[in-house]
């Protein structure tokens, strides 16, 4: 920032002079200086925030208005507008120094409203008309001062109404200065006093009509300011009327889309204009949600209207169910209003339905009639109960509503969720489940089970059982494809899903189950006078909700309200009207939400289930984690009979442990007679040949062999390149088995290719064992086996020998025997399909990396690679023992030697630093090969 100015810092001092006292010769001075300096230099006066500033005075003229001090706010936005429109240090209007003094100001003030010096300019009162002829001064006609009491017309009937202007009338003026002649000519023969004074106090005393221009003149429901001026009771049950969903009302408003509005121009006598709007306003906006909730039942309901899944339509119904209960609350009010049991002032009516407006306003909050997925909705709902559950008793009221339109809401989605699981068949036709079939898909495919049923992002409350959900369900459409009659049994003997999932609700424990659910009655007492309800329905009887047989296009429309001596109420389980009307009647009962599908049954179990809050609340426990633990009870259970069930039917009709036994021994080479058959005829041909491109001598090589076990007709061998006398070349080999449906499901072509990757390996090893024992052969047969070279190529087939039978004992014994009897067990207790999958592929895996195959390996492996090399390379050299030279036998041991040291070495580096602890064994085996003396010598 810019250095301040001279004058500026002399004006610094002067202050501090002024403010403080101090001398220039003072220590404090130079201290109080700088401070004053600083804050001029960095406070933030001069980067001052216009719109925190233009809301702090805001909110300081609210709070005049609140503290009933209205001309100081008036006074404050006279004098801020004034100010800013002022050209302050060569600076337009409103500018960031006109701020900057204006937060300036605000940090100054302390407690304005306390401030009791202020004054404001009022003009003089007009002066008190004097008294005619004598008599006191009428206070009440000259407070009543520009009223015209003509429109009060005193009659003995109830056909009176206000007089309105030619603009607010349908009918053209001639009429209606007609038809206003002939009424005061009609009722100036009726009255017989001639002094217009004493008619006063009985005009005054008539409690008028008010609602008769709007019955005589419907299109004034049309506008929204009427001149209307009511009692207390009125306006009361007015709004008690539009809360019920009355679509006329002559103190609101209601347009077309159900939002309600307060009509300009109604006055109470005891209440001011603001404190009146203030009030009517919440009770407008009540009934505008209210409404919403109404014309989602309707829409969601309608015969005709869109087509809508399982999911929201049981959330209309439950809503429906919850607006239903809310209509009794409000006519019990407003029984007790119209019988004068009790006085209900608007200020009390606003404390009574606090507990409704906190529970609208909540459902409202998480905008559950915009959810247009199930996914969303159920979110949604599940978000409330999360939300006002913690907070104790204040959401008490909330969780009373939420509960029971979440439970009634999840009701088709467990009830498809148990129709897949019992029928084997997914029939969501709106695709609301997270859960969804693949067309696609063709039941004997390796990949049919993990293709058949894909899962998206669930619901919240299923997160935790989501994939068990996908198991049973794919378990139980497997099981019934392959028509196990256990299935048919097990189906018959399941009872609804649905019924088991709310009896969890009545025991404390949630791993108790009840077979019949029993909820406990909701208690009912009647609410104090002076305390507000708590919207509990009083009873469960039958509730007749279609009481006219009048279609959807009844002309509710065109009804005129006005008031009746009774509103109707629920007495003996009928809804009845005392001194019926039938314009009320259409007008509260013909409503497109009354004529709802709801039964007796579900109104019945919203009562019941919003009875089980106390019941919940009573374990101290968080209700959500309640729920999610009541929904994983009770789908483990099918989850655990489906998968049990498929498991039994794959391991006893379809021989799925035999399957693994005839893998194991062929391409992991346990059965050692057959395999030992098989790769001999194989390195013989191959070494006869020099090489093999027909795969047929392949299979009937292996047929031959494997025909003792009667599996000759199940394996078949391919080659991709004809086979030479290299190590490389027996890679092409790969080795297929024929696996039924649905055995095949566990062995797919990953798991396949993995087997044969070991088979390779083995095989090679085997080869290279083989060359040895026929190097073995060439020596005995040889007519020079006693000389000195004899004797040092029998010496290094030895070391080789022992090299190859350490990794043979390796391989069988601490990685294909060991692993196979931990196969074995995982498999005998193994519950479900997809675990079978999985630990077979991390069977084979984990042998595949123990066999040193895998890529963190891959210099090991390419060391014993090259010794197998090695050893061919040997037995080649020894084919002709009179060819063999010194030379070779030397370049072999050599290369020997320090593969061998490179191996010891880096097997004991993986082993000190734990990655494969199971290579100590095959490292301690190899270590003598390091301390041998050389054989060929220079």
């Amino acid at each position: 920032m810019a250095a301040l100015s001279a004058k500026c810092i002399h004006l610094s001092r002067q202050l501090v002079e002024v403010l403080t006292g101090f001398t220039p010769d003072e220590e404090n001075y130079q201290r109080t200086t700088e401070f004053v300096l600083s804050n001029f230099k960095y406070h933030r006066f001069l980067s001052v925030n216009s719109n925190n500033t233009k809301r702090k005075l805001s909110d300081l003229a609210t709070k005049f208005r609140v503290h009933s001090l209205p001309e100081r706010a008036e006074w404050l936005e006279k004098c801020v507008g004034d100010f800013l429109k002022l050209s302050l240090f060569e600076s337009f209007s409103e500018s960031e120094n006109h701020y900057a003094i204006l937060s300036f100001l605000l940090c100054l003030s302390q407690s304005p409203t306390s401030h009791t010096s202020f004054t404001i300019s009022q003009p003089d009162p007009l002066p008190l008309p004097p008294a005619r002829d004598g008599r006191p001064f009428d206070w009440g006609h000259y407070l009543m001062e520009g009223v015209s009491f003509e429109e009060y017309e005193s009659s003995s009937d109830d056909s009176e109404f206000i007089p309105c202007s030619d603009e607010d009338l349908p009918l053209s003026s001639h009429e209606l200065s007609h038809d206003c002649k002939s009424h005061d000519q009609s009722h100036d023969s009726a009255i017989e006093t001639s002094d217009a004074e004493q008619e006063l106090p009985v005009r005054l005393s008539v409690c008028r009509p008010y609602w008769k221009p709007v019955t005589l003149y419907p299109s004034l429901v049309n506008r929204p300011s009427l001149s209307i001026q009511l009692t207390e009771i009125q306006a009361v049950r007015e709004s008690l009327w539009v809360l019920l969903g009355v679509r006329r009302s002559c103190v609101y408003f209601i347009n077309e889309g159900g939002v309600v509005t307060v009509r300009n121009g109604i006055t109470l006598s005891h209440l001011s204009l603001k404190s009146l709007a203030r009030i009517l306003e919440t009770f407008a906006e009540l009934a505008t949600k209210l409404n919403r909730f109404r014309r989602v039942v309707m829409v969601t309901q309608s015969p005709r209207g869109e087509r809508v899944c399982q999911t929201q339509e049981a959330f209309a119904d439950s809503l429906n169910c919850y607006l239903l209960s809310v209509d009794e609350t409000l006519q019990k009010i407003e029984k007790k209003v119209s019988e004068k049991r009790e006085f209900v002032s608007l200020l009390n009516l606003s404390n009574k339905l606090n507990s409704l407006n906190l529970q609208v306003s909540a459902l409202t909050s998480v905008d559950l009639c915009s959810c247009s997925t199930p996914k969303s909705l159920l979110d949604s709902l599940w978000l409330l109960l999360s939300t006002y559950d913690p907070i104790g008793p204040v959401g008490c009221d909330v969780i009373s509503v939420a509960l029971p339109l979440y439970l009634m809401s999840v009701c088709p989605y467990i009830s498809t969720l148990d129709q897949w699981m019992v029928s084997g068949t997914l029939h969501d036709p709106m695709k609301e489940l997270f859960i969804q079939s693949n067309a696609e898909s063709v039941p004997g495919g390796y990949n049919y089970w993990r293709d058949c049923y894909h899962s998206t992002e669930p619901p919240v409350c299923f997160k935790g059982i989501s994939r068990q959900l996908l198991i049973a369900g794919k378990s139980c459409h497997l099981s019934m494809s392959l028509g196990s009659q256990s299935v048919i049994e097990m189906k018959k003997s399941r009872d609804n899903l649905y019924l088991e999932f709310l009896s969890h609700f009545t025991s404390s424990p949630p791993e108790q189950r009840l077979i019949e659910p029993h909820l406990p009655e909701p208690p009912s007492p009647e609410p104090h006078p002076l305390e507000p309800l708590s919207f509990e329905p009083p009873s469960l009887e039958p509730r007749p909700l279609e009481l006219h047989s009048q279609s959807l296009e009844s002309s509710h429309l065109d009804v005129h309200v006005h008031v009746p001596d009774h509103i109707p109420y629920k007495e003996d389980g009928l809804l009845v009207l005392s001194n019926v009307d039938p314009l009320l009647r259409e007008a509260l009962i013909l409503l497109p939400w009354k004529q709802s599908k709801t039964t007796n049954e579900s109104y019945e179990l919203y009562m019941r289930l919003q009875g089980l809050v106390p019941v919940i609340n009573a374990l101290n426990r968080p209700m959500t984690e309640f729920i999610e633990d009541i929904i994983n009870n009770t789908f483990k259970s099918r989850f655990y009979e489906s998968s049990k069930l498929l498991m039994e039917i794959l391991k006893d009709d379809y021989q799925l442990l035999a399957h693994f036994s005839n893998v194991k021994c062929v391409l992991l080479m346990s059965a050692g007679d057959c395999i030992h058959h098989f790769t001999n005829n194989l390195f013989s041909k191959l070494q006869a040949c020099h090489q093999i491109s027909d795969p047929i001598f392949l299979n009937n090589a292996l047929s031959e062999s494997l025909q003792t076990r009667q599996l000759n007709e199940r394996f078949t061998v391919d080659l991709s390149t004809p086979l030479s006398v290299t190590m490389e070349s027996l890679n092409s080999i790969n080795i297929t088995y024929d696996v039924p449906w649905p055995v095949n499901l566990v062995f797919p072509q990953g798991v396949m290719s993995t087997y044969n990757g070991v088979f390779r390996f083995l095989l090679q090893m085997k080869y290279a064992r083989w060359c040895l024992d026929s190097v073995w052969i060439n020596i005995k047969s040889s007519c020079h086996s006693m000389s000195p070279l004899m004797h040092k190529i029998s010496l290094l087939r030895a070391k080789l020998l022992h090299f190859m039978t350490s990794i043979n004992h390796y391989l069988l014994t601490r990685i294909l025997h060991s692993s196979g009897l931990e196969f074995e067990e995982k498999v005998l207790n193994c519950t479900d399909m997809d675990s079978l999958i999985s630990l077979h592929h991390s069977y084979i895996s984990t042998i595949h990396d123990r066999c040193l195959l895998n890529q963190k390996a891959q210099i090991v492996k390419e060391a014993i690679l090259k010794i197998f090399s090695l050893t061919l390379k040997f037995y080649n050299l020894t084919y002709t023992l009179s060819k063999f030279r010194y030379e070779d036998g030397q370049s072999i041991e050599e290369e020997f030697s320090k593969c061998c040291r490179f191996l010891v070495s880096c097997l004991m580096s993986h082993i000190k630093r734990g990655s494969f602890p199971h290579l100590e064994t095959l490292s301690f085996s190899l270590t003598p090969l390091l301390s041998l003396n050389r054989i060929f010598t220079n």
